[in-house]
């Protein structure tokens, strides 16, 4: 073999491993890019801030219109867009989610979330012209901001929430409501994980059930 074919077959070999290399490089990027949890920003202050200001503003201007049937349907819809469900239905039900079928998955989230919606839709229902005021926001984990609220009410002493926030799917949503430094969703895990050990899954779907039935009857 003479130099020049020498020199051509080791140029071609250099340009086949750069190629490759830029190939898998390529395919890295699209990979990062394509997993929603490559990188994921926290959520900045005072956008969190904003979020649960015109949420609360909203949430205030619809409990004080129509009847008490119509005020509780419209908080239930307000829920069901600002409430981060699935991931809520994920936590609750632990290292449990990993072991369920996608039929089991989705049955149990549908009925988790008509649960939490209803639950808060109801104790919203009865508000009586309690005021809200933000009390500014703090970093949570690496991707939340629990925006802090004070909402007094007459008569009765104010109380302390927390709103956890995250970014899900694009758009801010609440992941957790901290009241009086009590965790909402963390009460519930704990409540769900004794069910899990006396009953198992099947034991978690119908405590849901039940309580579904007993809040809409």
């Amino acid at each position: 073999m003479n130099r020049d074919t020498v020199r051509q077959t080791r140029a071609a070999s250099l340009s086949r491993y750069s190629f490759l290399r830029l190939g898998s490089a390529a395919l890295l990027a699209l990979a990062l890019l394509a997993s929603g949890n490559a990188v994921r920003a926290q959520v900045a202050p005072n956008d969190a801030e904003a979020y649960i200001t015109k949420l609360s503003e909203t949430a205030l201007s619809t409990l004080t219109q129509g009847s008490a049937e119509e005020r509780e349907q419209k908080v239930q819809d307000l829920l069901r867009n600002n409430l981060a469900l699935n991931e809520m239905a994920q936590f609750v039900l632990g290292s449990a989610w990993r072991k369920a079928s996608e039929t089991d998955r989705k049955e149990y989230t549908d009925l988790f979330s008509d649960f939490v919606v209803i639950t808060y839709a109801k104790r919203l229902g009865g508000y009586s012209g309690q005021r809200f005021e933000i009390g500014g926001s703090t970093p949570i984990g690496k991707r939340d901001q629990l925006v802090s609220t004070r909402i007094e009410q007459e008569g009765a002493p104010p109380i302390a929430a927390g709103w956890r926030v995250r970014d899900s799917g694009g758009q801010l949503k609440i992941i957790d409501v901290v009241v009086e430094g009590v965790s909402m969703l963390r009460t519930e895990r704990d409540q769900f994980a004794s069910v899990l050990r006396s009953g198992g899954f099947e034991g978690v779907m119908t405590a849901l059930k039940r309580r579904v039935d007993r809040l809409a009857g």
